[in-house]
């Protein structure tokens, strides 16, 4: 589980943990329509899957048996462009943070159209380039929906230093609570009522500190189980 962000994009969020299953064949953003190589498309998963809370999953979704992109526009007129060729690739764009699924059914400025050189031309006026972004089957829409990276604005790169700098602070603290509680609970003269007051309240911050800073080093190659378990002991330590 990733940590999530303050940003005002709409859609569906998904997770990022298969940015790299697959890797991402190389693909040009210089690709015009009357190139001779076919522009590369990426979907989201394999043939016969979808990506769901972060997975994989196999779907007996009709969109995905065939799976068809698509239809293609001419830029800069939007014209529907007949047989236009595409090749696909299996892999998600590479992303520092969550990803999110346009939701042109409830957002208009979301609705998006393919073009020929493989480039996505949003509602609101945007131009997606091809590696920045993959398509896949949303069921709860009964669509082909594009997959997009949040955009990183300047608040969220402090965030990110700041989120690496907080589980360093907190993994010295650990090692400091537990000699603490180690010594209130080994010295009989200190296991009074204040001494044991004083034990629960640094198990407690002991048990806190080590679920955060797991999280925070260690969320993006955690299951989405582990990080439910860890996030709860967070919340009733």
């Amino acid at each position: 589980m990733l940590q999530p962000l303050s940003a005002a994009t709409t859609g569906l969020l998904i997770y990022t943990t298969l940015s790299t299953w697959l890797g991402i064949l190389p693909v040009s953003a210089e690709l015009r329509q009357d190139d001779q190589i076919s522009p590369f498309i990426l979907k989201c998963c394999p043939n016969g899957r979808l990506l769901k809370d972060g997975e994989c999953m196999e779907s007996n979704s009709s969109l995905l048996h065939p799976f068809k992109l698509p239809i293609a526009h001419s830029w800069p007129s939007l014209q529907v462009v007949e047989h236009a060729k595409f090749n696909i690739s299996y892999g998600n764009p590479i992303c520092p943070s969550l990803m999110y699924f346009l939701d042109p059914e409830n957002y208009e400025k979301e609705s998006y159209r393919l073009l020929v050189n493989g480039s996505l031309y949003r509602g609101d006026g945007t131009l997606i380039e091809p590696e920045d972004y993959c398509l896949d089957v949303v069921e709860s829409q009964n669509a082909i929906l594009p997959a997009l990276c949040f955009p990183e604005d300047e608040n969220q790169v402090e965030d990110g230093e700041m989120y690496r700098i907080y589980p360093v602070g907190m993994l010295v603290s650990v090692p400091f609570l537990f000699l603490t509680f180690l010594v209130y609970a080994l010295i009989r003269q200190l296991r009074n009522l204040h001494g044991c007051c004083l034990m629960s309240h640094v198990a407690s911050l002991l048990i806190g500190y080590s679920c955060l800073v797991t999280l925070q080093i260690a969320s993006t190659r955690m299951g989405n189980t582990p990080c439910k378990i860890v996030g709860l002991m967070t919340t009733v330590k």
